[in-house]
């Protein structure tokens, strides 16, 4: 049998599918997320065992929605799940410890574990993001801030913005997998 050019396009186009559907069970279909020595499972029960049950859901839930289910490339190059710098909406940034979050300053020195490494600029959208040296630093974090905002992920979000009440929702609307 002579290799025609129509058994060149056939391969093409069954290599491409493959090529394809190997990106998008790599990307989509439920990679595990990397955490170091932790699964994402022992890190919402930690944050459990801290912060108590309502507040480890709602952790779980702010993290997702944050990192687009643990997907989210920001997230996995800065180990944070959701911690903004204060003056992402001003623009006046604090680019020294404790980078704006002076409410933190002093649970950071009693958990220097948790305490973030520095800061990140995003080339996407311009916004600075704290950095951590783990996922479960950032999740204690998260955790910390909802504690100290009673829960509400609308206050999490920020206690200005005009979205809040629609953050609200996005969390409520997010399902958990670990702390059900």
């Amino acid at each position: 049998m002579k290799w025609t050019k129509k058994h060149t396009m056939i391969t093409l186009f069954v290599a491409t599918i493959l090529i394809f559907a190997a990106a998008f069970y790599k990307l989509v279909i439920k990679p595990k997320p990397s955490t170091g020595n932790m699964t994402w499972k022992d890190i919402f029960e930690a944050v459990k065992r801290a912060y108590g049950y309502e507040t480890a859901k709602i952790t779980e839930k702010v993290i997702r929605l944050e990192s687009r289910h643990f997907r989210s490339g920001l997230c996995k190059e800065t180990n944070n799940y959701g911690n903004i710098m204060p003056g992402n909406y001003s623009g006046i940034y604090n680019l020294t410890y404790p980078y704006g979050w002076a409410s933190l300053s002093g649970w950071w020195r009693e958990n220097p574990n948790y305490s973030p490494t520095g800061y990140y600029k995003s080339k996407e959208n311009g916004l600075y993001y704290l950095t951590f040296s783990t996922p479960l630093a950032s999740a204690m974090n998260t955790a910390k801030i909802l504690h100290l905002r009673g829960n509400d992920p609308g206050l999490y979000y920020g206690e200005y913005q005009p979205d809040v009440d629609e953050y609200r929702q996005n969390v409520a609307d997010t399902a958990n997998q670990y702390i059900l």
